[in-house]
């Protein structure tokens, strides 16, 4: 009876300690915080002559965002950053079209436990452009015209994951953040004209 007692003890014990070895590790947490601004740099051109008058305005569009990523466990991690920025095409009535993705890009971040990174990314100028013509005899009359080109900033969305699987995500509106829309990112790029976009990384505690 002795015996079978201890065996069933040593049984027990090598089970446990096999649950043990089995038990998976906890996905490492994350938090994460967008701080995000639009800059806009508009310049005015006005050109007359005998018979008509041409004012244009341009502005320059671009997106800064300073990236707060934070492991929330005591173990490092590595997870992948990325951010994608997305704008709306104007007609010649100035309509804003739909959302369209213009750029993106990601990181590696290794991230020390209860750690924080701080990554800021800066997008290409985009441009867009108002111009209006009118004959000098008929001012604001039948006799002017208003054209409008370019395009402007829709948002953006920055998601962190690990493992190909979505932690945490943020943007501007919520609707860029739905299944549908997160869907659309990994399409092809849209470019628009303007300056390459750069980008800086800096770790805090």
């Amino acid at each position: 009876m002795k015996r079978q007692t201890a065996t069933l003890l040593v049984i027990g014990m090598a089970v446990g300690f096999g649950s043990f070895l089995a038990t998976p590790v906890q996905a490492a947490g994350v938090r994460l915080t967008v701080k995000g601004d639009l800059d806009r740099d508009s310049k005015s051109e006005k050109k007359e002559t005998k018979k008509s008058s041409r004012r244009s305005e341009t502005e320059s569009l671009t997106y800064e965002l300073d990236i707060q990523v934070s492991n929330t466990t005591k173990q490092e991690a590595i997870f992948d950053l990325e951010w994608y920025f997305l704008r709306r095409p104007l007609d010649s009535k100035g309509k804003k079209g739909e959302p369209v993705l213009c750029e993106k890009d990601k990181i590696a971040l290794t991230i020390g436990g209860q750690r924080r990174v701080s990554h800021k990314v800066t997008s290409e100028t985009i441009t867009n452009s108002e111009s209006k013509t009118s004959k000098r005899s008929s001012g604001n009359g039948p006799g002017s015209s208003k054209s409008f080109s370019g395009d402007v900033y829709a948002g953006y969305v920055v998601l962190v994951k690990k493992d190909g699987k979505i932690l945490a995500k943020k943007s501007n509106e919520t609707k860029f953040t739905s299944a549908q829309w997160l869907g659309t990112l990994n399409g092809r790029v849209k470019k628009a004209s303007g300056k390459k976009p750069s980008s800086s990384g800096k770790k805090k505690k």
